[in-house]
């Protein structure tokens, strides 16, 4: 595609409403064929380690898979799941076993800080990135399948989930690494299905399965489905199919899952898929309902700068759709989306397995001579430019605006950093309204950086009353006098608050915590931290056992979880 491009006159080009096809030297130098993975990784993790050892664990379930892998640490038990006594019968083990592991081989044990369990995550976006990379090669000239990478790696979304100690970003690697090697078993005939592809696919959907159980499967069936119905055969199934790929998931897979069964009697299993899959489809788990299309509404803000070109290329797509990129790319994405709608429990990584097939579908036709040829597309255009700099500009005013509403002031360098990416996506924009749509790419991947990094290094500090439970731990360690105290916490229950004071603090409520100061063996500290609402009640527990204990200090914020005020007596016993 690349090569017809250059070969086109120069005449030709100028009666083309938009040149997309001038491809800028910059983005021809990064995307050579062994420089390009080397630029990816190198960007993948420029954007995703900013801010991983600064921002404090985010409730509530980034600190409800630290936790449960600390304790894995500390009990030796590497098969189930536990948030302190109560079983996490929700995910499978994958992600646990990548933090533990790379908690040991950095050298830590159940100590380890949090940065290092967000590695698996910052490995898994970067690796995501670079699978993006090598599925559009497949179809498509180095140069695109690189900008196809680069979009994918300045997502929103998955710079958020990669700098998250949690699934998502894992699992989305596993989830292209098998796309990858479906789409090549695709693109070749039944007799030249390649056994070492066959091998790699199921090992990929077997490390899917351990991370996040049925959705790899859910995303990947889908794909060869539709694929199936295009192709009106089931050559795709046949290509796929390997005794030996079978045996390797199985082995993969079966051990910890026969583990697990054994050590809970079942109750994974029926909790798992009983109480937490099935619980999602039906009915809004956990707050989180919401109507159809709601995830198409908020792919406009979590896929930028993605969106921007898919706005530009929504007729291209129509025109192109039986190219082969854009048809695999249309059965990996439609199928799945459509489901992802129709289920009650949405959240918006819940779309996070299908955005790589927008990153190939838009580099496809980005790099397509035919794409916009005797198009005008004005309004698309209008559009696509005016979504370039419009999301950063939100950031912006909200890394200024936020901290105020909070009680804080705006990190001054985030504020200004973050401007200069606005700037960026501006530029990329100007660049979209003058027909250059490939000389955008790299100016508004580069906000992208720019804003993020700002956000997660710079901005996210200047809301330091949101991170309630780093507040309450400092306090602890500075002003109680014990060199370790024992904790209670009376109407602050969040998994952070856990993680970060250690494994024994107690959550309870106001007559438990009296007891438990009035009761403390000699010698040994005990605080109790108690919301203000609940100190009434604590101070008449201790009057009944006939004491009388002084705060020694106080702490306020606002919860993340709900945006209320909090305020804190901290007590220990004399």
């Amino acid at each position: 595609m690349q090569a017809a491009s250059e070969g086109r006159s120069s005449s030709e080009q100028g009666q083309q409403t938009e040149t997309s096809l001038s491809v800028p030297v910059v983005l021809k130098l990064l995307g050579a064929r062994w420089i390009a993975p080397v630029v990816l990784l190198a960007f993948s993790l420029l954007l995703f380690l900013p801010g991983i050892n600064q921002v404090p664990p985010l409730d509530r379930d980034e600190p409800r898979f630290t936790q449960a892998s600390k304790q894995m640490m500390e009990t030796g038990d590497y098969v189930s799941i536990r948030f302190q006594d109560q079983a996490r019968n929700k995910k499978p083990v994958g992600i646990h076993w990548l933090q533990v592991g790379v908690a040991k081989v950095l050298g830590f044990g159940a100590e380890a800080p949090l940065w290092v369990y967000r590695l698996p995550s910052v490995a898994g976006g970067a690796l995501a990135v670079l699978f993006t990379y090598w599925l559009a090669l497949a179809f498509m000239s180095s140069p695109a399948a690189f900008t196809a990478g680069l979009l994918t790696a300045s997502s929103i979304i998955l710079n958020a989930e990669s700098h998250i100690a949690k699934t998502d970003a894992t699992l989305l690697a596993f989830t292209v690494l098998s796309m990858g090697a479906l789409a090549r078993l695709w693109l070749r005939p039944v007799e030249q299905a390649s056994l070492w592809l066959k091998l790699l696919f199921w090992a990929a959907l077997a490390g899917g399965v351990l991370i996040k159980g049925p959705i790899i499967v859910l995303v990947v069936g889908l794909t060869v489905v539709a694929l199936s119905v295009f192709d009106r055969s089931l050559i795709p199934l046949k290509k796929l199919w390997n005794l030996y790929g079978l045996v390797l998931f199985l082995v993969l897979v079966l051990p910890w899952f026969i583990a697990i069964f054994i050590a809970t009697d079942g109750a994974f299993y029926k909790q798992a898929l009983g109480g937490d899959f099935l619980a999602k489809v039906g009915t809004g788990k956990e707050g989180h309902g919401a109507p159809p299309f709601t995830h198409f509404l908020v792919a406009f803000v979590i896929f930028w700068p993605l969106n921007v070109y898919v706005i530009r290329y929504a007729k291209a797509f129509l025109k192109l759709r039986a190219s082969p990129f854009l048809l695999f790319a249309i059965c990996w994405a439609v199928p799945t989306w459509i489901v992802f709608e129709l289920v009650s429990t949405k959240l918006p990584h819940y779309t996070m397995p299908v955005m790589p097939a927008l990153s190939l579908a838009v580099a496809g036709v980005m790099f397509d001579p035919l794409a916009l040829q005797g198009e005008r597309g004005k309004v698309l255009r209008a559009w696509s430019a005016a979504w370039a700099p419009l999301i950063s500009l939100v950031l912006l005013l909200g890394a200024i605006i936020v901290p105020i509403v909070l009680g804080d002031w705006p990190s001054p360098p985030g504020v200004v950093l973050v401007f200069f990416g606005f700037l960026l996506s501006l530029y990329a924009g100007s660049q979209i309204i003058k027909g250059r749509i490939l000389h955008s790419v790299i100016p508004l991947c580069l906000s992208a950086l720019v804003v993020t990094s700002s956000i997660w290094v710079y901005v996210f500090s200047s809301m330091s009353p949101l991170w309630i439970s780093s507040r309450l731990v400092e306090v602890i360690h500075s002003q109680s006098g014990c060199q370790s105290a024992q904790v209670v916490s009376v109407g602050f229950s969040e998994p952070s608050f856990v993680f970060l004071m250690g494994t024994r603090t107690k959550l309870g409520n106001a007559e438990q915590a009296a007891d438990f100061l009035s009761h403390a063996p000699a010698g040994e500290c005990r605080v109790a931290v108690v919301e203000r609402r609940h100190i009434g009640a604590f101070d008449a527990a201790l009057a009944r056992d006939g004491v009388a204990l002084k705060q020694f200090a106080t702490a306020s914020g606002i919860n993340l979880n709900g945006g209320r005020n909090l305020e804190f007596g901290l007590f220990k016993n004399d």
